[in-house]
């Protein structure tokens, strides 16, 4: 199930989206700041476990740099850089994410579930903004 909401923060607007079901859905919530983007991913028991950004080109080199913050004994942080990096491509600015997913004793197949889920809201993101 694909449910798609706008909404304003800060004075920007403030994009909502909820893919899966049950113990697997994934919710995805996508704003500006300034030129730039920030990106949350939330399910379960929602909460910050990994921060990341990616930039297509840093100030100081031109090159690209990213950074990932992971509290420690949370997982979230591949998911939140791999967001971020995807994210950062696609639109060619800087792309914060935001991760926190907590599902109790989840099995590895919800495990595959949430990260497929999770991915395919991204894109679905990029394809309606950047396509």
């Amino acid at each position: 199930m694909d449910d798609f909401n706008d909404k304003r923060a800060c004075g920007f607007p403030t994009e909502t989206l909820a893919i899966g079901q049950g113990r697997e859905r994934v919710d995805l919530s996508l704003r500006r700041q300034g030129r730039d983007w920030i990106l949350t991913l939330g399910g379960g028991d929602t909460h910050v476990g990994a921060v990341a950004v990616a930039a297509r080109e840093s100030l100081i080199d031109k090159e690209p740099c990213e950074s990932l913050m992971v509290v420690p004994g949370h997982k979230e942080g591949p998911m939140a850089l791999a967001a971020a990096r995807r994210l950062a491509e696609a639109s060619g600015q800087t792309c914060v994410c935001i991760a926190g997913i907590h599902q109790d004793e989840a099995t590895t197949a919800e495990i595959q579930a949430i990260v497929a889920n999770a991915e395919r809201g991204l894109e679905l993101l990029i394809r309606k903004h950047w396509s």
